[in-house]
This record gives structure tokens, C-alpha cells and sequence, in this order.
């Protein structure tokens, strides 16, 4: 996994989820009556998960960021009318 996000210089250590650690206990919930299905929500767990959730959410991030000119659009300082 690489640190640093190569096309926009956006560090893996300020990259943000956008999520509480609320929201993320609330993902480990199972509504059923099934015990089996049941996961212990410690807090090892929590953030474990939510680790694995910003891990996923870089990866994207650092695929998808490219320069507008790799997109196919062109910079604003170069279309002509």
C-alpha cells in the first residue's frame, strides 16, 4: 500500500473515512435470532473493521484519483471556443 496518494499528494495518515466509531459498531449488528451469527462488538473489533474499511477506501481513492488530462477532459487554460 503505498502512503502517499501519487497524484495528489494526499497522505494514508489524513485520509478520512467520514466515519464514527458509532457507525461502524452499528455495521457489526445482525438483526437475527440466530446466535451463530452474532460478532462480539469490542472494541478490537470495531476498529479492526473500520481499519479494513479505510484500507479498501484508499485503495480506491489512489486508483481513482488521476489528473483531470488523464480523464479526457482538458485543463481549463487550453479549450478554445
Amino acid at each position: 500500500m503505498t502512503q502517499t496518494c501519487p497524484t495528489c499528494g494526499l497522505n494514508y495518515r489524513n485520509f478520512r473515512t467520514g466515519l464514527t466509531y458509532q457507525t461502524v459498531y452499528d455495521m457489526l449488528w445482525v438483526g437475527g435470532d440466530d446466535t451463530g451469527q452474532w460478532r462480539y462488538k469490542r472494541r478490537h473489533t470495531v476498529l479492526g473493521l473500520w481499519h479494513q474499511i479505510k484500507c479498501e477506501l484508499w485503495e480506491a481513492h489512489v486508483t481513482g484519483c488521476q489528473p483531470e488530462t488523464k480523464l479526457g477532459i482538458e485543463p481549463p487554460e487550453t479549450i478554445s471556443y
